[in-house]
């Protein structure tokens, strides 16, 4: 797979978890994610909001 192609697959990734799921995301981030300690932020990374939190900060 050349570099062009494993660019446009990671767009497109993007672009299909982009809209819903980061509608979710921002959601449960901005609402209900309050951390008030390092150790609050490493449970979030292993609960079922792993996903949220990780798409959230990387964008």
């Amino acid at each position: 797979m050349s570099k062009y192609e494993e660019a446009d697959l990671i767009l497109k990734l993007y672009d299909l978890r982009r809209e819903a799921t980061m509608r979710q995301a921002r959601d449960w981030y901005f609402l209900e994610f309050n951390p008030e300690s390092m150790a609050e932020v490493k449970k979030a990374m292993f609960s079922e909001h792993s996903g949220h939190l990780r798409m959230v900060m990387s964008y």
